[in-house]
């Protein structure tokens, strides 16, 4: 090869340089969203649809403090012994990408999410349909019992996730060969994950029901907000167990 066609050929992309590419795609679809809100809520109160669009930036913005905490390169560091920040960036930066194009019907969109650092591998079927609230018995009124169903759920998954993160708190706590400093710089790492993670829980949890046509419907969180937030609750848990049971 010349010197000419060396200095012409493109340069390998590595996991940085693909990391930093899934980076800028998920600020370019969040760049997309303000206008995809305000085709879809054409036929709302202006108020309404810049409410949408605050609660869209708010989520993407926490999707980011999210990915940033949890791909920390200390904490992967403690956790997994490598620092595997680009692949853990990649991951969660595809899976914000790919469920917002879901969301809001951008670039012939795929499946979305499972949880927040994973793709779907299937369309998710209705609550009503699928899932263990959806047969639970109407009570008094359309929707109370699922809705009953899913605080008893959300209740359970809290509890599943308090226990999974005192668990990683006395793994730490308890690791050998470690110092106090290292110790410290763990958990602090952790705590701030563990924050990143709720606060992106509730924000994404509340767009998803700005995102129905009738926001304000009783049905609402029966059928989208108690399936959102134990959903990722029991993901979540399923990580702390995962990561820290060894």
């Amino acid at each position: 090869m010349t010197l000419l066609a060396a200095l012409a050929a493109p340069v390998p992309c590595d996991l940085s340089c693909r990391a930093r590419e899934a980076d800028a795609t998920l600020a370019a679809v969040a760049t997309r969203l303000p206008d995809a809100i305000a085709s879809i809520g054409a036929d709302r109160p202006p108020e309404d649809v810049a409410a949408w669009k605050a609660a869209a930036a708010q989520a993407v913005r926490r999707w980011i403090a999210f990915r940033d905490a949890r791909c920390d390169t200390a904490l992967l560091r403690f956790e997994r012994g490598r620092p595997d920040a680009p692949l853990c960036r990649i991951a969660i930066d595809g899976t914000a990408a790919a469920d917002l194009r879901l969301r809001y019907a951008l670039d012939g969109a795929g499946l979305g999410r499972a949880d927040v650092e994973t793709l779907a591998a299937r369309a998710s079927a209705s609550p009503e349909d699928e899932g263990p609230c959806a047969h639970a018995p109407p009570a008094e009124c359309d929707y109370c019992g699922m809705n009953h169903c899913w605080e008893a759920r959300l209740r359970a998954d809290d509890a599943r996730l308090n226990a999974a993160w005192r668990r990683a708190l006395a793994r730490i706590a308890a690791k050998p060969g470690l110092g106090a400093a290292e110790r410290a710089a763990w958990t602090a790492r952790l705590r701030a994950a563990q924050r990143a993670w709720l606060a992106w829980r509730d924000a994404d949890c509340a767009l998803e029901r700005l995102e129905t046509p009738n926001p304000a419907a009783h049905s609402i969180y029966a059928l989208v907000t108690g399936p959102c937030l134990a959903r990722e609750a029991e993901a979540r848990a399923a990580v702390l167990e995962r990561t820290y049971a060894r």
